[in-house]
């Protein structure tokens, strides 16, 4: 599981995407957040070892960060 974080200051939608190096998405979740710390885990075992882009689109604020995937 990638367990992942997020601090809002409202409640909140957006949307969670995990795009391969290629440029391809291969995973995406809808969110809805509640004012303070949400977390929310996804589950990675479908997807091949390798280096992804995790992005977070909330309001129009993009968080873009990276994992490796073993």
């Amino acid at each position: 599981l990638l367990n992942v974080n997020f601090n809002s200051t409202q409640t909140d939608a957006g949307v969670l995407r995990i795009i391969d190096m290629s440029g391809k998405t291969v995973y995406t979740q809808n969110l809805n957040l509640t004012k303070g710390v949400n977390h929310v885990s996804v589950d990675i075992n479908k997807i091949s070892a390798g280096v992804y882009i995790i992005k977070s689109t909330l309001t129009g604020t993009t968080t873009i960060g990276k994992f490796i995937k073993k």
